[in-house]
């Protein structure tokens, strides 16, 4: 994400010391960035906002998996499907 509004940066050891006040800051919307030896290293967001990027990861799941499904359904309806039993004959097994 590249927008930077309500985005504050820390150094770790200004978390370390001042732990509370940032926790304060994400609560009330602010995201803090965590940054050891000047690179952006963690984020600090709010429940709220963990819960959304979790239900989104989860919506773009579910749709990779259901358009790879209309994949192998399209092949499988233009290709037809294979006995188990010729597989079986195939690969030695019966």
């Amino acid at each position: 994400m590249n927008d930077n509004h309500d985005i504050t940066r820390f150094n770790l050891t200004e978390v370390h010391q001042d732990l509370v006040n940032l926790v304060k800051q994400v609560v009330s919307g602010e995201s803090v960035i965590l940054q050891h030896n000047g690179k952006n290293v963690a984020a600090l967001i709010s429940l709220k906002d963990l819960y959304l990027l979790e239900r989104l990861i989860e919506e773009e799941e579910d749709r990779i998996d259901i358009a790879e499904s209309q994949k192998i359904m399209a092949a499988v309806e233009k290709e037809g499907t294979v006995s188990w039993e010729s597989i079986k004959t195939e690969l030695g097994l019966s």
